[in-house]
């Protein structure tokens, strides 16, 4: 089996060579054996960053990804329960972007001579400053950019 340099490993998956020592220190890339001084990566790597590239797009951090590793490595009943939360963060994640959207929509709609005279953006901001989150502050402000 012939096994990768950092730099060769990086230029297969399009990583700089910080990426793969950040990642090894992580715990989520297997220690490279050493010839010579220098890290040398089992082809398996290549899979395993593209793995690590996979759960970052889907937005698990880096304790996520290793407690991923770490406790169900082939992919099973951990998986599964890691997914989901996800998932339903992902969702929450998406609902407060959409209605932070609908306010900045209303922002560049409205028809008052400034936001500080508009009381939909009056009500943004006092459901903002109160509610822990987006979709909860901006629910039933009317940011539907008519004052």
């Amino acid at each position: 089996m012939e096994l990768l340099s950092i730099g060769e490993l990086g230029r297969r998956v399009g990583a700089p060579a910080s990426a793969l020592r950040y990642w090894e220190r992580a715990g989520l890339l297997d220690v490279a054996a050493r010839e010579g001084g220098r890290r040398r990566y089992s082809p398996d790597a290549v899979a395993r960053v593209g793995f690590i590239r996979l759960c970052q797009d889907a937005g698990f951090g880096i304790g996520e990804i290793r407690a991923l590793l770490d406790e169900d490595p082939l992919g099973t009943d951990a998986w599964k329960t890691h997914a989901e939360n996800k998932l339903a963060e992902t969702r929450r994640r998406i609902a407060a972007l959409e209605a932070a959207a609908s306010m900045l929509e209303h922002t560049l709609a409205c028809p008052a001579p400034s936001l500080s005279e508009c009381t939909t953006f009056t009500t943004f901001i006092t459901h903002r400053a109160t509610a822990s989150s987006t979709e909860v502050a901006y629910a039933g402000t009317g940011g539907n950019g008519e004052e």
